[in-house]
């Protein structure tokens, strides 16, 4: 509980608990059930990490949504809060994120989502588990079933990729 966030790192942003700015050493404390809060001009809570579905992030290699149907010249910052602006809870913002990766990615959606959600997450439990993210994601109920065989699917290509990597 006396632990303060101070970095650069906009994935932090997701993560409840105190946040410094870096530049005024002004402190803000995010409530762990925080859909948005928005503090020293950037977006903290939830909403960061659907944000970051949407845009991706260019510092570790992760491309988001990409051009689309919804952002025809790519999900940038300015897009992405853009398709977000009207949610105000996760239920709303899962919703929406789940229903333009289905616009852009058609019969993949769910392997897609499921990817950039294990790349973007920001792991909280003591075993640190690639979809940890689904219990915090509040996916509507017709989509858990494809969205978990998506997730399943991609853990096995990882366990697949790892005996592989510890056999060469």
């Amino acid at each position: 509980p006396d632990d303060v966030i101070v970095t650069k790192d906009k994935d932090m942003q997701m993560l409840p608990g105190w946040h410094m700015d870096w530049g005024s050493l002004e402190m803000v404390h995010i409530a762990s059930d925080c859909y948005e809060a928005i503090h020293f001009d950037k977006v903290y809570g939830y909403k960061w990490f659907l944000l970051q579905m949407l845009q991706g992030d260019t510092a570790d290699h992760i491309r988001g949504m990409g051009k689309c149907k919804a952002a025809p010249r790519g999900c940038g910052e300015a897009t992405a809060k853009k398709l977000l602006a009207d949610t105000t809870n996760k239920a709303e913002g899962v919703a929406r994120v789940v229903e333009l990766y289905k616009q852009a990615f058609g019969d993949r959606w769910a392997n897609e989502f499921a990817e950039q959600a294990m790349l973007l997450w920001i792991r909280r439990g003591s075993q640190a588990t690639l979809d940890e993210f689904r219990a915090y994601t509040p996916v509507p109920a017709a989509d858990q079933d494809e969205l978990g065989a998506a997730v399943k699917a991609i853990k096995l290509r990882i366990r697949e990729m790892q005996y592989e990597a510890e056999h060469l």
